[in-house]
């Protein structure tokens, strides 16, 4: 028998759109109501990826990769907002096997849907994406993230590479350039310098010596704790400063 001929999909050459003036909310909302089909990026954390669907004021369904993440978007109290995990939108278990009795998640009343945090995904979750856009060509479909962060879990190839997929779901992006998140001027250079040494220093980066450069406070022991909320990668290092705060912080009415 004859083989039948695979039908290639030509896809669009990457168009990037940036804003003199990124505040301009009409003329961002003008860009993507026109685009239909639309990846936001950002050079810096902070830039308004997320906001920028929020202010289009659309009946708008944000999925996430996780519920925690859902949940913030929730906590709002936007009426224009509802946001789902990815598993509850395609109807998928924990390790993305399908339900045995999966049921299509009712879309009607949304008017655009936002693929939040998109670059947590693997290559197999992206192509349901892409599945889903040409399913549902009537709905504005947005997606927002940044390919600069840790891979997905279950995916052992590189960024670049996932960039690429993204770059095929989404031929008309948006870039931001500036960072929203933060006002003050000194600020908002001392994490352009932070992101310019993690990404374009060629060494190994040094986590003492990037805490020095950018004036970051440092301590040496845990008796030297004396902020109330705090960050750690590990849960035993969060258990250890819990614990260690527990007994040698005073409370917050006798710091005021």
């Amino acid at each position: 028998k004859d083989n039948q001929l695979i039908d290639f999909i030509d896809f669009d050459i990457i168009k990037i759109k940036t804003f003199d003036d990124e505040y301009n909310i009409e003329s961002i909302n003008k860009y993507l109501i026109e685009n239909k089909r639309v990846m936001i990026k950002s050079l810096y954390p902070g830039s308004g990826k997320s906001q920028s669907i929020k202010n289009l004021g659309l009946k708008t369904l944000f999925i996430l990769p996780e519920n925690k993440l859902a949940q913030d978007i929730l906590n709002e109290k936007n009426n224009n907002i509802n946001a789902i995990t990815f598993s509850k939108l395609f109807g998928l278990y924990a390790d993305d096997i399908e339900l045995e009795r999966r049921k299509e998640f009712d879309l009607s009343g949304y008017e655009a849907i936002c693929f939040d945090e998109i670059a947590k995904h693997s290559p197999d979750r992206l192509k349901r994406i892409a599945n889903f856009i040409i399913k549902h060509p009537k709905l504005l479909v947005f997606g927002g993230g940044d390919y600069r962060q840790i891979a997905p879990i279950n995916f052992q190839g590189n960024t670049k590479y996932l960039d690429e997929c993204l770059n095929i779901i989404f031929p008309n992006q948006i870039l931001f350039k500036e960072i929203k998140r933060v006002q003050d001027d000194k600020e908002k250079e001392t994490i352009k310098g932070i992101y310019k040494y993690i990404f374009e220093t060629k060494d190994k980066i040094d986590i003492v010596k990037l805490c020095k450069k950018f004036n970051i406070k440092m301590i040496n022991k845990l008796s030297d704790v004396d902020t109330l909320f705090n960050l750690a990668y590990f849960n035993s290092r969060c258990h250890n400063i819990s614990s260690c705060l527990l007994y040698t912080s005073p409370s917050p009415r006798d710091r005021q």
